[in-house]
């Protein structure tokens, strides 16, 4: 595994669902890391971020459909 592939897995374990890594994405996150985490849920589920609501406090909730309902999924 090529150190940028460690990089996205380890940033899509932090919105990943736990049991269920194909499935949609609902997490909260710093903005700061918005991007990073962005390129690798494009990476993992051909599918792209979308800030849902404004946390406050350098937070956002972000939302994605996951692998399962993108592009590349087996549905």
């Amino acid at each position: 595994m090529t150190d940028e592939q460690k990089k996205h897995e380890r940033n899509f374990k932090r919105v990943a669902n736990k049991k269920d890594w194909k499935a949609p994405i609902d997490a909260i996150i710093r903005v700061d890391d918005f991007e990073a985490i962005n390129d690798a849920v494009e990476f993992f589920t051909a599918t792209t971020l979308r800030v849902d609501e404004n946390m406050g406090h350098g937070k956002v909730r972000v939302k994605a459909k996951g692998y399962r309902m993108g592009p590349a999924g087996d549905h």
